[in-house]
């Protein structure tokens, strides 16, 4: 775990100049793709070595996961939209900020609840690890039948696979209409 942690630090703190020379940018690719899937793999087999104990007490499981991913993820949500929205009324960091790519606006309470709540067009996208295992462990919590069953295993692996592999697969869909 703790190496898994070490990568992921270590791989966002490589300063994007130095991933000029070849060995680091070597490095800095193996990193990129090995970093969270380790953090999830390491999670998973954590979550496993426990999950009789979390299957007798599902309520309380619930609860450690809210405390444990969900109080962070709110509470770092919150304080990166209060920051975002002071530094955009500061003239010189605001138009860097409006700027850049995929620039920041003014955000509604409303709206910033909602994007927090559901991380959709969430600002702080680097928080998406904590919703994604909060999710991921609250269903293996509630339905531990059906997530350790082989055919469901044998399903979602290569669904989870293909945007990886296919990034733009689930892109295709959006502009589906129904009528």
């Amino acid at each position: 775990k703790g190496i898994g942690m070490l990568m992921v630090v270590f791989f966002h703190s490589i300063v994007p100049g130095l991933k000029t020379d070849m060995s680091t940018q070597v490095v800095f690719a193996l990193l990129q793709e090995t970093h969270m899937p380790l953090f999830f793999f390491v999670s998973g087999l954590v979550f496993e070595l426990k999950a009789d104990r979390y299957a007798a007490a599902k309520g309380r499981s619930i609860r450690d996961r809210v405390l444990r991913l969900m109080v962070p993820y709110f509470v770092f949500s919150a304080i990166y939209y209060i920051l975002i929205a002071i530094a955009l009324r500061i003239d010189s960091i605001g138009s860097f900020l409006s700027m850049s790519d995929g620039g920041y606006a003014q955000t509604d309470i409303p709206t910033a609840l909602y994007q927090i709540l559901t991380f959709d067009g969430h600002m702080a996208e680097s928080l998406w690890f904590l919703y994604t295992l909060f999710i991921i462990s609250g269903i293996n919590i509630l339905l531990p039948k059906i997530t350790r069953h082989p055919a469901f295993v044998a399903v979602i692996i290569p669904l989870c696979m293909v945007p990886r592999f296919f990034p733009d697969f689930f892109h295709r869909f959006e502009t589906l209409s129904l009528a």
